[in-house]
């Protein structure tokens, strides 16, 4: 398969890498060549009307030039965190960019949404104010562990109990509780531990 690309090294925005999308051509795909480009997803839903790859790419194969091939589709991906697990159209990949984009501009983290998602079936097709309150009411925070999570919430209370008798509790067996109770759910995304109320 012969390829012929122009890639360039995403860029991130406050730290965070900013998702991308590899946009090529299906008509030269299905010929046997690799024709497309990488490009910031949130701008690849203003590539839907384009029908020729001369001003994105310095030049381009015979058979894309001969048979006017002109349907695009993102083949390749990075940085979504799991929000596209396959090939989809650059609108796609720019809408799913945009609720990637206003979450991270609120203050939240995508992970946590997409597993929120993903565990109560409760579909992200954007990120208005009912679904970010509906996450927010679940969403407990990220914590090393369970036991961390029960500590913290009796922080504000530790000053009743006695120094001595501290050590003594069980923080690990609480968190298992409220988990085994049903009270809270959790997900473990490397060194993270999401945890959400099932209430």
């Amino acid at each position: 398969m012969t390829t012929m690309t122009s890639e360039t090294s995403p860029r991130t925005t406050l730290g965070a890498p900013i998702p991308a999308v590899w946009v090529g051509c299906l008509g030269c795909y299905n010929g046997g060549y690799l024709t497309g480009f990488w490009i910031d997803a949130d701008e690849a839903g203003e590539l839907q009307a384009q029908t020729t790859f001369r001003d994105l790419l310095k030049a381009e194969p015979a058979v894309h030039a001969a048979e006017g091939h002109e349907e695009l589709w993102c083949l390749d991906h990075e940085n979504f965190g799991g929000w596209i697990t396959g090939e989809c159209s650059p609108a796609e990949a720019a809408r799913v960019a945009a609720i990637i984009s206003a979450i991270e501009t609120d203050g939240d983290d995508p992970a946590a949404v997409l597993i929120w998602s993903e565990n109560t079936g409760a579909p992200v097709t954007e990120w208005d104010a009912p679904t970010a309150m509906a996450f927010h009411d679940a969403y407990l925070g990220a914590y090393e562990s369970l036991g961390d999570y029960a500590a913290s919430q009796w922080e504000d209370q530790l000053d009743t109990i006695a120094e001595e008798l501290r050590y003594y509790i069980d923080w690990d067996g609480m968190g298992r509780d409220l988990e085994l109770g049903g009270q809270v759910y959790t997900h473990r995304d490397g060194n993270q531990l999401h945890i959400f109320s099932s209430c």
